[in-house]
């Protein structure tokens, strides 16, 4: 076989494509080569279906290109995977760290025509996805753009598209707090939390700290005894719980949600694709969670649920009494390198780390307050129940049963991704304000390409709002919007369940206070005639 020179855009890179019977070319480009992860190497063998993560940083103001490059030149400074490239050798892929790589190669700036921004963001993003998957031209699989709109000067987006092999929804965000500024005392503590794996830097000490201490001490010791308890009759219920829910596990690889406007066919996963977005404030979504006793996580998955349902109805179809959401488990537990660890501190953290696990939501014909517990049911069903460890060991089980990594990846799509009707993602954000290249950031999420699930809703907050991001191939809706749309709709009246209970829980409050006044003002003694009589 003939050694083929691939031409780069990067100023004095030349690299060479690798023989047949896969030794090293007699000039390398690279200087090391390492193995992917097992679900790295499934992606690698999705092509077109690549699941790619998609980052959206929205900027109030205006960023220069040449402010923008640095940033993006010392993230891949920071992290050797921003380098990385991908190649097929001895039936595996290998990832080959690029020398001298020049980040410019992979970045480019657009201006966006029209009187709507935000609709000329989601048709650019809509064709951008749809092109050549990322690192077919023989460079790191990754790119970045700088977008700005001739109907909003004053508003610019920085966007990163990256495979899996380089970073997951959770590290990408840990990512983004490397290359972005903390601007209040907030985001210093967020940064400290998450990057430097620690508390905020102020931190307190003394007799006060010694006192609090003793007191964690004493109460861990009361609590201890009664959680003993408590854990026996948990035990108990636990045992039934786990029980079901391993069988509902075992049997989602042998059935599939009917295809409907939502669920797309094996067949439908191909072809352009389109991308919308919607945001919530998020002290209401947080007022709304707390008042209706359930966590965030949950509203936002029952609004999904709910939406799906509204959806169909618009449509006219047929909505099934529950539908099963596809949603990640992060299966690393991150460990930061301590300040001042040089620029390899992350090099060894893995992307990829997590699974996918099958999460019944109902749609069937209630309330949306009764689909709401019904839905914190299921997802605390399936998180205390062994079906987590068996999406957990589900890759590697699958590569060892089929040998062959294309065969493992092909059966790994077929076994939940190609059987649920949608997928969700929901990831923290960075907390505080922020700035990028010295411009503020105004809103940031992440979206995550349709690949082999036709579907995929993520959600994530900064500032003072949560967005909603909706991925989705053509051939299933030109309007990725309407179903968003449809999720505001569920959440709009969950918001008006959770208001009405909180009146009704003042006007028993203001009652009880009435009474009690009432009784108050009453002299003691004081006896009517009709009483004296």
């Amino acid at each position: 076989m003939q050694l083929k020179h691939i031409k780069t855009n990067v100023p004095g890179l030349e690299v060479e494509e690798q023989r047949s019977d896969g030794s090293a070319s007699p000039q390398d480009a690279y200087d090391s080569e390492l193995c992917i992860s097992p679900l790295s190497q499934f992606f690698c063998n999705a092509g077109e279906q690549s699941p790619d993560i998609i980052a959206v940083v929205q900027l109030q103001g205006h960023l220069t290109f040449e402010k923008a490059v640095p940033v993006m030149q010392h993230l891949s400074e920071l992290h050797d995977r921003f380098r990385r490239r991908v190649v097929f050798k001895n039936g595996a892929w290998l990832g080959e760290y690029l020398q001298d790589f020049n980040v410019r190669s992979l970045c480019q700036e657009v201006t966006l025509d029209g009187p709507d921004a935000q609709a000329a963001f989601d048709e650019y993003m809509s064709k951008r996805m749809s092109g050549e998957p990322l690192g077919n031209n023989g460079l790191p699989p990754w790119d970045g753009v700088l977008i700005h709109y001739s109907a909003d000067p004053t508003r610019s987006d920085i966007v990163l598209r990256m495979s899996h092999m380089i970073a997951d929804g959770h590290l990408i965000l840990k990512l983004l707090r490397q290359i972005t500024v903390p601007q209040d005392s907030v985001a210093q503590a967020d940064y400290a939390a998450v990057v430097l794996g620690g508390a905020s830097p102020v931190s307190g000490g003394g007799a006060g700290e010694q006192q609090q201490q003793q007191r964690m001490w004493l109460l861990r010791a009361v609590f201890f005894l009664a959680g003993l308890v408590m854990a026996v009759f948990r035990w108990l219920g636990g045992c039934w719980s786990g029980f079901t829910a391993l069988l509902y596990s075992t049997g989602n690889i042998f059935y599939s949600d009917p295809v409907n406007a939502v669920k797309a066919a094996p067949e439908e996963c191909w072809g352009k694709r389109k991308i919308a977005s919607r945001t919530l404030p998020l002290d209401d979504f947080k007022a709304t969670a707390k008042q209706l006793g359930v966590t965030i996580n949950t509203l936002a998955v029952s609004c999904v649920g709910g939406g799906v349902r509204r959806y169909l109805q618009a449509q006219q179809q047929a909505v099934p009494k529950s539908v099963r959401m596809l949603v990640t488990v992060d299966t690393r537990a991150l460990k930061s390198a301590p300040a001042g660890s040089g620029k390899d501190s992350m090099s060894r953290v893995p992307a990829n780390c997590f699974t996918y696990i099958a999460v019944p939501v109902c749609t069937g014909d209630i309330s949306p307050v009764e689909r709401l517990g019904r839905v914190d049911r299921a997802v605390d069903w399936i998180r205390h129940s062994p079906a987590l460890m068996l999406a957990v060991v589900m890759p590697a089980v699958t590569k060892c049963i089929y040998r062959d990594i294309k065969k493992a990846g092909a059966a790994m799509i077929r076994l939940l991704p190609a059987k649920a009707t949608l997928c969700f993602s929901n990831v923290r954000g960075l907390q505080g304000s922020w700035t990028f290249g010295g411009v503020p950031v105004s809103r940031i999420y992440n979206a995550v390409q349709p690949s082999a699930m036709g579907c995929v809703i993520s959600l994530l907050s900064y500032g003072d709002v949560i967005t909603y991001a909706h991925t989705c191939y053509a051939s299933k809706t030109s309007t990725p919007g309407v179903l968003l749309d449809c999720i505001a709709q569920e959440y709009a009246a969950l918001r008006e369940a959770a208001s009405l209970k909180l009146c009704k829980a003042g006007e028993n409050t203001d009652a009880q206070a009435g009474s009690s006044i009432k009784h108050q003002e009453e002299p003691a003694g004081c006896n009517t005639a009709e009483d004296q009589a």
